[in-house]
């Protein structure tokens, strides 16, 4: 089967939609070699494009005429009859417009309907744009896939869209499975105990609310805030120092993956207060490295941790610096290692390759 996708974030995206689209990649060349993989975006380049060669992927730019919105939309169906591709995958809410008059199904990824949800953080014409976007791709597409149980709710409840037409499929941990000893992972015995957060510093996010319950709660461990600098970045950094909290929070921005990595690796929990989130991987990075859960109770967060997590309220400060002071209480579970190891099972690889091969071979 020659399978194409939208691989513009692919090459183009260091946070979540890009890491979902080429560890989606990497995954089936990895489980299904006997097919042809093409990797459609307007220009590549970079350490993303040696990544996709070094698992033999197809690259095709944009060598038209056409400026890249309008390959990307119109021009790219003459690109996929040439390469005789029996179907195309939108990897991130996104399907070209002629893919029916191709004769080429259309199977599209849709993250979440954060627009939608919290509107508040939109500027109008930019929720227009993006509801004529999904209302679009909701009618053209063959198949849905939603990351997540509450984003496929937010499709029939916002779009109306036939829950059949939906499939639910999960991303992969952006980190293998570590093994553990003795109900844990290695971890750096000469590094402080702390609490990790994994998150970008914009407001659904919701780390100001984090520094704040740190502030109220016992502090017995230190609290590392790890992720991409956005809009609440500064503000963060300001109530860190007027809270007097700058010998106890750490806060990096724009983090590597290694770092990353590092990070979950010598933490001893994790707290992810998130207001919404169409699925929430550094939770399911958590689950990889074994770590004690702690998140809020709103959307996609349960599907992932199920009963490895304690839950708070996202909205509420005290329910989060509460949940802080109970970290002991879970981790003195008897049975949390293997709660999360019943978690992790629903997660696996091979699992997640399976269900997104068939949807393939339902559609060609």
């Amino acid at each position: 089967m020659n399978i194409g996708f939208d691989a513009k974030r692919f090459f183009h995206n260091r946070t979540g939609l890009g890491h979902y689209s080429r560890s989606l990649v990497k995954l089936l060349v990895e489980k299904y070699p006997e097919n042809q993989y093409h990797l459609y975006s307007p220009k590549a380049g970079g350490s993303f494009e040696r990544e996709a060669k070094t698992f033999d992927a197809h690259i095709h730019t944009n060598k038209s005429s056409f400026p890249s919105f309008v390959w990307r939309t119109f021009g790219i169906g003459r690109d996929l009859k040439r390469d005789k591709i029996d179907l195309f995958h939108g990897l991130s809410n996104e399907l070209p417009l002629n893919l029916d008059k191709c004769k080429i199904p259309g199977i599209v990824t849709i993250h979440d309907l954060l627009f939608k949800r919290l509107p508040e953080y939109y500027k109008p014409a930019d929720r227009f744009i993006y509801d004529q976007k999904t209302r679009l791709v909701c009618k053209n597409a063959s198949k849905i896939i939603a990351i997540s149980k509450a984003t496929r709710k937010d499709l029939i409840k916002f779009y109306g869209v036939d829950e059949n037409k939906i499939i639910v499929i999960p991303p992969v941990s952006s980190f293998e499975v570590q093994t553990k000893i003795h109900g844990t992972v290695h971890r750096d015995i000469n590094t402080k105990p702390y609490l990790l957060c994994i998150s970008g510093f914009e407001k659904r996010k919701n780390i100001e609310r984090l520094i704040a319950a740190y502030s109220q709660s016992s502090r017995y461990w230190q609290l590392v805030i790890a992720g991409k600098k956005g809009n609440t970045a500064t503000d963060c950094l300001k109530l860190v120092e007027n809270l007097n909290l700058k010998q106890k929070i750490t806060i990096h921005f724009n983090p590597t993956d290694a770092e990353i990595r590092s990070y979950y690796l010598n933490a001893c929990a994790f707290i992810y207060p998130s207001h919404y989130e169409g699925f929430g991987i550094p939770v399911l990075d958590a689950l990889q490295f074994n770590l004690p859960i702690l998140t809020s109770e709103c959307t996609s967060m349960a599907e992932i941790a199920g009963d490895a997590a304690l839950y708070f309220s996202s909205l509420n400060i005290e329910s989060i610096a509460e949940s802080i002071d109970r970290i002991a209480e879970v981790m003195n579970d008897k049975n949390l290692f293997e709660k999360i190891a019943l978690r992790q099972k629903l997660f696996l690889p091979e699992r997640v390759a399976q269900l997104l091969i068939k949807s393939y071979c339902e559609l060609h």
